[in-house]
């Protein structure tokens, strides 16, 4: 799955702390520095380059550094996301149902009025079976 636009957006910043002689690539010696800086060896810093340095040119591109990294995002953020779902689905089911909705809305202060949670249901409810999976609600973020 391609990267969103804040996603890629993230990335360019994180590439950019890494590549401090702004050439467009990370090379092994501003690797090394950022990884030393974080704690962390030279044999590491050269096992990432290996690893991340797909087209073996001593340095890496920031096609490489996406591609190596943003599954890594996408993998964290879909773990956030699921935390949230569990915390809106108080019993556990598996689901978030029109209560579960309404008690959560109300703990962040919004407007859980009838006419509100009705609405919301109906958009993030895309089978129609009265709850929200998991799936429905990535898709609904």
């Amino acid at each position: 799955k391609p990267l969103s636009p804040d996603a890629l957006a993230e990335l360019r910043v994180s590439f950019d702390s890494f590549d401090t002689a702004n050439s467009g690539t990370i090379s092994m010696a501003e690797l090394l520095s950022k990884f030393k800086a974080l704690g962390a060896s030279e044999e590491e810093a050269n096992g990432v380059m290996e690893l991340i340095d797909s087209h073996h040119t001593g340095d890496i591109s920031f096609d490489e550094f996406a591609s190596a990294i943003g599954p890594l995002m996408a993998s964290r953020k879909s773990s956030a996301l699921k935390r949230a779902f569990d915390r809106f689905d108080t019993d556990g089911s598996g689901k978030i149902d029109r209560n579960e909705l309404r008690s959560m809305l109300v703990k962040l202060g919004w407007n859980a009025d009838d006419t509100k949670v009705d609405e919301m249901m109906r958009i993030a409810d895309q089978t129609g079976d009265g709850q929200i999976s998991f799936d429905e609600f990535k898709t609904l973020l």
